[in-house]
């Protein structure tokens, strides 16, 4: 993900990445995005992500990895 926030077109750097588009990505470089990679992955340690993608609702509602709507509306229209 650094390669991506890093890279000087990000858009092809995310498509290389999820291998829609054919290249190579260049290392990893320091720059000031970065950092925002390594904060969200701790951000989201902290708060308990443990799946994509992750859903909180305005309760404290958690709901990690794929859930269909048909599950997901019910529980938070009772919310």
């Amino acid at each position: 993900m650094k390669k991506v926030w890093c890279a000087a077109d990000q858009l092809m750097a995310m498509s290389i990445a999820k291998g829609s588009e054919a290249g190579s990505l260049a290392a990893a470089e320091t720059c000031d995005s970065a950092q925002h990679v390594d904060d969200g992955f701790l951000l989201g340690n902290r708060i308990g992500v443990e799946g994509t993608p992750a859903l909180f609702s305005s309760d404290g509602g958690k709901f990690n990895g794929y859930v269909p709507y048909q599950q997901l509306i019910p529980q938070l229209i009772k919310q």
